[in-house]
């Protein structure tokens, strides 16, 4: 049996039939700790608010709903009490703690459980059957071969062919010798950013194999040609949602070159396939010029991208500072986090400059570890346990790298034991890989970030987090009542109108993060460039 029908101008949160006793279970919203928002324009159904706000500190409240434009991502630690009241808001990702979930959740509280969608509704095993049977190759018609899934304007530059990987090697492969972060070097398109979180998200098996899904089942088999249809999938983090996104691979070339991201082996195609993936969700390749690494970052790992400044926070002369900021990257690097790193570039004539240290401005560089190094020989490194903290990062040039303390041929490795270098993967080879200590890292980089991996898992033996995912709007209503658009704070009198997210931290030492992002336009010819900036706290 239903509640009654909410009143005219409120919408009902339905959390389906009433649980059993034997069913029953906890169920909150991601990053809650037992307490659940207050939601104006929602009212809940009654019987399950008896039931739950002993819970979750639940209350009513009503206030129109504007329609989903923007998801905003709450991130905080369990021991947090978080009472929040949301203006301004459509839905709610609702997870259930599985202790006897009830038989017929509504679709809010099932999305846990969702499988990946289908991105522009194209099923991959549908697709891919349908092309067995009719004996062709897979031609996409949503990012065809053409000049459109290229640019969004200008003119076409050398003549670009499109080619299928058996047209461009004898022997294609989605992986050589397995997956490595020096697979990648970057193609004609100022997409450094993208390259980098590539080659962070090579170094984590766990990751790439939700971005590239049954990687076994997509490879060429040699022995069963009649099973390639030229069609391949992958999965991107997008808006609260993983999305499967389906391409034909058909990619562009000069010269029977690939023109864009490409492997060191030439019949190694795995990432120019991940590219044009994500080139499509974009719009075209040209829409990947210029990015921010926090968006590939997260779009790899549904994570939560955290940026640091550090010149603003004077990381290279504050030791204290420098030390904090270095075991946090310890930690979300040893917990399966990635992390870029870059230099900002003030003027257009700074953008790709090679510095003397042999850095570039204006360019993003993947860390691929984060370690304390033991210094010595023999037992004394053992006892003396003296370390250093150390940072290793990789252009996506796959060449040009640091010439300062610690690089390849540097003086300083002899401080450092034959195994302790095998161990850290030393190498003395121009393949854009290098070590720099953190000291050197934080005064000559300008920026860090972190993606964290949130850990939600009441099962995990680290601290975890609770999280809650909301969608609202920034909306224009003449009633000042239905009004979520207040402008900036210099108008007081319509300010406090904007969507509001409040909470309480009840302990100093208590940590929240908060994501905001909008969605954005698609780059294509017709649409033009359409960038939309995201938001940070």
């Amino acid at each position: 049996m239903r509640a009654p029908a909410p009143a005219p101008g409120q919408s009902q949160l339905d959390l389906g039939p009433e649980p059993e006793a034997a069913t029953r279970g906890t169920c909150s919203l991601r990053s809650s700790s037992r307490a659940v928002p207050c939601i104006p324009g929602t009212r809940l159904d009654p019987r399950w608010r008896g039931r739950l706000s002993p819970l979750w500190g639940l209350s009513e409240h009503t206030a129109p709903t504007p329609p989903r434009v923007r998801e905003n991502v709450l991130h905080r630690d369990t021991q947090l009490h978080l009472p929040l009241s949301v203006l301004s808001l459509q839905d709610l990702v609702l997870d259930w703690e599985p202790r006897g979930v009830p038989p017929s959740l509504p679709e809010a509280a099932t999305t846990m459980f969702s499988c990946v969608k289908p991105y522009e509704d194209q099923n991959y095993s549908a697709l891919r059957r349908d092309c067995l049977r009719r004996k062709v190759l897979f031609e996409d018609p949503l990012f065809p071969a053409t000049d459109d899934s290229l640019y969004y304007k200008g003119t076409p530059g050398p003549t670009v062919r499109w080619k299928r990987p058996k047209d461009i090697c004898e022997d294609p492969r989605l992986f050589v010798d397995g997956i490595s972060s020096h697979d990648l070097h970057q193609g004609q398109v100022g997409n450094c950013w993208f390259v980098a979180a590539c080659s962070s998200l090579a170094s984590r098996e766990s990751l790439w194999q939700k971005v590239i899904p049954d990687w076994k089942e997509q490879e060429w088999d040699p022995e069963k040609p009649n099973a390639y249809t030229g069609i391949f999938h992958f999965h991107f983090w997008r808006f609260g949602e993983w999305v499967d996104v389906v391409i034909d691979d058909r990619l562009p070339t000069v010269n029977n070159q690939l023109i864009y991201c490409h492997s060191n082996s030439r019949n190694e195609f795995w990432c120019a396939l991940v590219e044009k993936a994500y080139a499509k969700l974009a719009g075209c390749y040209q829409a990947l010029d210029g990015g921010n690494t926090a968006d590939a970052l997260v779009d790899f790992t549904g994570g939560v991208s955290e940026p640091i400044d550090l010149t603003e926070g004077d990381f290279a002369s504050n030791e204290t500072k420098r030390n904090q900021l270095f075991e946090r990257m310890l930690k979300v690097h040893s917990r399966g986090g990635l992390i870029s790193a870059s230099i900002k570039a003030v003027t257009a004539a700074d953008m790709e400059a090679r510095l003397a240290c042999g850095l570039v401005k204006g360019h993003a560089y993947a860390v691929t570890d984060v370690r304390k190094v033991r210094l010595g020989h023999g037992l004394l490194a053992f006892f003396k346990s003296e370390k250093l903290d150390m940072i290793r990062l990789r252009n996506p040039w796959g060449e040009r790298e640091w010439n300062g303390p610690w690089s390849d041929t540097s003086e300083e490795w002899q401080k450092v034991s034959k195994s302790e270098r095998e161990k850290m993967g030393v190498t003395v080879q121009d393949d854009g890989e290098f070590w720099m200590t953190f000291e050197d890292v934080c005064r000559y980089f300008t920026d860090i970030i972190k993606c964290r991996l949130i850990n939600t898992s009441y099962l995990s033996i680290h601290k975890t987090w609770e999280e809650a995912r909301l969608r609202g709007a920034w909306t224009l209503h003449e009633d000042p009542r239905q009004n979520r658009s207040g402008g900036c704070i210099n108008h007081k009198d319509t300010f406090f109108q904007n969507p509001q997210y409040i909470f309480d931290v009840k302990k100093p030492e208590d940590e929240v993060l908060i994501c905001i992002q909008q969605r954005p336009k698609r780059s294509t010819r017709l649409g033009g460039q359409g960038r939309e900036p995201g938001h940070w706290l």
